[in-house]
């Protein structure tokens, strides 16, 4: 079980996976990826749902990703991590047909001019909500050195119209396991007009267990066989789908690296990914 240096609390969902692991014979250990050398940590298979904060060291965590790889079956696969740790990966899903949130990607260097209406900035290599911010028309300055600074890391940044209907139906996530569905829980909005950048929005989230819409579940299987064409299968994904401005649904995020699965509030969820993760290893 992979997990970063200063996470290593895992979250509330790692109690109920690690007593599944051991009901299916599986023996989970918890090592750092960014820890002390572990060049002789030959794992039988290495799970990187708990690595969060990896974004902030992106490159040297592929680096240990395909270290990794080559000595033990890395969960999700290696491309997968290149692939999702990019939201670049939206405009795959968009040309793939899959409904996406309207995203116009500005990279360093690049001029851009504010939406008409409320919209989101965010990096395109962020994780939990971190470095997003939401700005009405009003803002367009602070909107402007949100962006400036996000060249100046490096980043390509990510400017999305708001979509207004999160503010009352807030986000449906799914969980899948294996490419099915597991189970799904409701997320309240977030995200506040002109109050500057946020950090870790994991933190104030508030989640419901819910049966998602059946409108929301069908983007929400157009998205992972989308996924399954561009980088294959997967053992674990998070869709994040909202309600566009529309009326119609649209994906937000697909979290195939380190997704809050919220195991704890799904009963038999955890045994599902566990045994999942034994089919992988051919037991």
């Amino acid at each position: 079980m992979a997990a970063s240096s200063e996470f290593l609390d895992l979250d509330s969902g790692w109690p109920e996976l690690r007593s599944a692991l051991w009901v299916v014979g599986l023996d989970p250990v918890v090592l750092a990826w960014d820890g002390d050398d572990q060049s002789d940590q030959a794992l039988d298979l290495v799970l990187v749902n708990y690595c969060w904060g990896y974004d902030t060291r992106r490159e040297a965590f592929l680096t240990w990703g395909q270290q990794a790889a080559g000595r033990s079956l890395l969960v999700n696969p290696l491309r997968v991590l290149r692939w999702n740790s990019d939201k670049t990966y939206l405009a795959d899903l968009a040309t793939g047909g899959v409904p996406v949130v309207p995203t116009t990607f500005v990279a360093p260097g690049q001029a851009w001019l504010p939406p008409t209406d409320d919209y989101v900035v965010k990096p395109a290599v962020g994780s939990g909500g971190s470095w997003a911010a939401r700005y009405a028309r009003s803002a367009p300055d602070a909107a402007q050195r949100h962006v400036s600074l996000l060249h100046a890391q490096g980043q390509t940044a990510l400017v999305q119209a708001y979509q207004r209907a999160v503010d009352v139906a807030g986000e449906t996530a799914m969980i899948f396991f294996g490419g099915r569905f597991s189970h799904a829980v409701h997320k309240a909005a977030l995200l506040h007009a002109d109050v500057g950048v946020t950090d870790a929005l994991w933190e104030r989230e508030i989640i419901t267990p819910v049966t998602p819409p059946e409108a929301h579940s069908e983007v929400a299987e157009t998205a992972m066989a989308a996924v399954a064409g561009l980088v294959g299968e997967t053992a674990y994904a998070r869709v994040d789908v909202i309600d566009g401005n529309d009326g119609t649904p649209v994906v937000l995020e697909v979290e195939l690296i380190e997704p809050s699965l919220f195991l704890q509030t799904a009963e038999g969820s955890a045994t599902r990914f566990a045994e999942v993760l034994l089919g992988l290893l051919g037991t």
